[in-house]
This record gives C-alpha cells, sequence and structure tokens, in this order.
C-alpha cells in the first residue's frame, strides 16, 4: 500500500526530497500532482487516504495556511491513521501545532541521516496502521466548494444585485482564501468570467477590475527561510576555505537609485496636491452633503451622501473609517478596499461598504442601497 504525502502547492521543490527518499528505499509514495480542485479531485484524494498505510504531512508555514492540507489531516486523523510529521520548511509556533507532540522529521536539509530517518518511521508507522474504524468518519466537504457553485450561477441570467452579491462574495472569498494559490486562481477565472458576462452592468465591471488587480498583485505567503550553513566535519575543517566574496553596490548606483526613488515620491505628492480640478468634480453632482461633516481642508475628512438612501449619520461612520483606512498609506493608498461591520444608527444593524478609490474621492456603496462619497 501507498505513502500519503500531503504537501502545499508552494512547496513542490522542498517535497521533491521526500519523495526521492522514499522511492529510492522502494517505497510507494502517493501525492497529488494534479492540484486541479472540483468534487471528482477531492473523492479521489479521500480515497487514497483511506487506501495509505501512512500519512505523511509535510510541515510549513504554506501547508499550515493551506485549507486542502488541513481537511486532509483531519481525516487522516479521523481514520486512525499513523501520521508522520516532516518539517521542510518554517513553522511559526510548533508547540499549537496539530502533531507538534509527534516525533518531527527535520527534513529543511535532507541527508543521509533524515532519509533513513525518515524511510524507517514509515517502515514503523506501516507496523502500527490498523483497521479503519466503522462506521466511516464524514467526509470533509471540497475546499473551496463556492467556486463551482458560483461558476455555476454566472452561467445564468444576473441582475445588479445578483452581480453585486456575487462580486461581494468573491471578494470576501479572496480576503479569507487569497494565500492558497488555486483559489486565488478560481477567484480571478470567476471575476474574468463575471467581467465578460452578457448582463454585467459598467459598475460591475469597474469593480471587478479593481478587484481583479488586487488578485494580481496579492502577497505571497512568507517563504521558508534558506537553509542556514552546515557544520563541517573534522575532514573539511582541514581544508583551506576560498575566501567569499559578495557583491555590493557602488556608491554611484546607491545614489542613483535614491534619487530616482525621491523623483517618483515627490512626483506623486505633487500630482496629488496640483491634479487639475476641472477633470474630477468634488463632491459629485447630486449628493447632499451633511452639516455634521468636516469642513477642514484634510483629505478624506469630508463626506456627503445620497439623502435618498443614506443617512447622514451613517455616513458619518463610513468617513470615519475610511480616514482610519487612508490616513496612515497616504503615499500608496489602495484602489479598493471592504469596510466591515459600520454601524448604522438608524437601523441598528451593520454592514459592509465597499469602498473605491478615484484620486481624490472615495465612492463607499452597500449596506442597503447606501452610497456615501469621502473625500
Amino acid at each position: 500500500m501507498a505513502v500519503f504525502v500531503s504537501y502545499s502547492s508552494r512547496d513542490k521543490v522542498a517535497v521533491e526530497n521526500i519523495v526521492r527518499a522514499l522511492t529510492n528505499a522502494h517505497e510507494d509514495p502517493w501525492l497529488d500532482k494534479e492540484l486541479s480542485g472540483g468534487e471528482r479531485w477531492w473523492r479521489k484524494i479521500l480515497k487514497q487516504i483511506r487506501e495509505s498505510d501512512a500519512f505523511i504531512v509535510a510541515l510549513s508555514e504554506n501547508s499550515e495556511q493551506s485549507k486542502p492540507c488541513q481537511a486532509e489531516l483531519n481525516y487522516a486523523i479521523a481514520l486512525s491513521l499513523p501520521i508522520i510529521p516532516v518539517q521542510i520548511g518554517s513553522v511559526e509556533n510548533m508547540m499549537v501545532n496539530r502533531v507538534g507532540e509527534l516525533q518531527i522529521i527535520d527534513y529543511r536539509e535532507p541527508t543521509v541521516d533524515s532519509a533513513i530517518a525518515l524511510t524507517t518511521a514509515v517502515r514503523e508507522a506501516r507496523q502500527r496502521r490498523e483497521e479503519l474504524p466503522q462506521p466511516l468518519p464524514k467526509e470533509p466537504p471540497v475546499p473551496f466548494e463556492y467556486l463551482m457553485r458560483l461558476n455555476t450561477t454566472l452561467d445564468g441570467a444576473l441582475g445588479p444585485r445578483e452581480q453585486e452579491a456575487l462580486l461581494a462574495e468573491l471578494r470576501r472569498s479572496f480576503n479569507v482564501d487569497g494565500q492558497d494559490e488555486g483559489a486565488r486562481k478560481g477567484i480571478a477565472q470567476l471575476l474574468r468570467k463575471l467581467r465578460e458576462h452578457h448582463d454585467v452592468t459598467v459598475f460591475t465591471r469597474t469593480e471587478v477590475d479593481a478587484l481583479l488587480e488586487s488578485v494580481a498583485t496579492a502577497p505571497m505567503p512568507r517563504l521558508s527561510p534558506p537553509p542556514g550553513p552546515k557544520s563541517p566535519t573534522p575532514n573539511e575543517k582541514t581544508k583551506a576555505s576560498a575566501p567569499k566574496t559578495h557583491w555590493r553596490p557602488s556608491r554611484r548606483v546607491t545614489i542613483a537609485a535614491a534619487t530616482t526613488l525621491a523623483v517618483v515620491l515627490i512626483g506623486g505628492v505633487l500630482a496629488y496636491a496640483f491634479w487639475p480640478q476641472a477633470t474630477q468634480v468634488v463632491p459629485p453632482p447630486g449628493s447632499d452633503p451633511c452639516s455634521s461633516s468636516n469642513t477642514g481642508t484634510v483629505p478624506f475628512t469630508r463626506w456627503t451622501v445620497d439623502k435618498l438612501t443614506t443617512s447622514c449619520e451613517f455616513g458619518a461612520n463610513v468617513a470615519a473609517l475610511v480616514t482610519k483606512t487612508l490616513q496612515p498609506r497616504m503615499s500608496k493608498p489602495p484602489p479598493l478596499f471592504v469596510l466591515v461591520g459600520v454601524p448604522s444608527p438608524k437601523t441598528g444593524g451593520v454592514y459592509e461598504m465597499t469602498c473605491m478609490l478615484d484620486r481624490k474621492l472615495v465612492t463607499c456603496t452597500g449596506g442597503n442601497d447606501a452610497k456615501v462619497y469621502v473625500y
């Protein structure tokens, strides 16, 4: 029977070392190389876990943040399979890890000794392998199930409200699962499908473009630090070591880089301060000013609302959160962001508002058709 290897797609290179060691020891490692997603893919993985002699979890911060990896581990534990934790990258806190109490094999710097420890652990695990519990534990749901559900929704007609709801769910999913490569690619694919939908509105298409930009520039998970230098063996200590040389930029290169950065920053500040007013009307025509609005000149502290759907009290709460979000990031403000839990004094409820920045104006929409302009 095979040995199941659970890993994050971002650790493919490091996992190859594990597979190579097991193969050289005439073991039969099984790992998901498709990483495609979907119901059939997930059922195949769960079936393979049940049929395996042992379960190797490739530990790293990437696998810690991966929903599929955590679901696979939880299922293996529920099946009472022998678990073999193999560390291939940094882990923030091993004390609170699900497998922290087990004997962990350090495979961050593969050696002959670590390969022997790995294959020995597999053989010992095979001897501890018990019959699967009956009845079998409940199978975990397909990770990122919403991608398939939303893809089906996109095949039908979509009114403005349906588009807004679908876009809000994709945005929330990106905020939660954006660090996972598979989820981020799936979300981007659905966003592009929504953008080309025959019913799409101009407003939805604009918001999709902004969110696609965020998806494309999403920060990657922290990568494992490069392995440190190995301790020299007695034979190595007797050998003369060649002096190491490190490239350092010349003083001229350093000054040129600093000058370029300064010009870019100063240009951005001047462009913001002296942007021609004729190209943008602030506040927008038709919006109603509120008496409680700030009358100062500091950016993003004044606001107006659409009084047909929005109260000035709610507008004040939205404006306060916009100011809190943008003031610390004035050098590089986000083009799109979401305010969560904005309280409404009128209804007593809390709402989510999607905000888009266009030069000197922030337009926030959401709630019960509320609209707030902050400038």
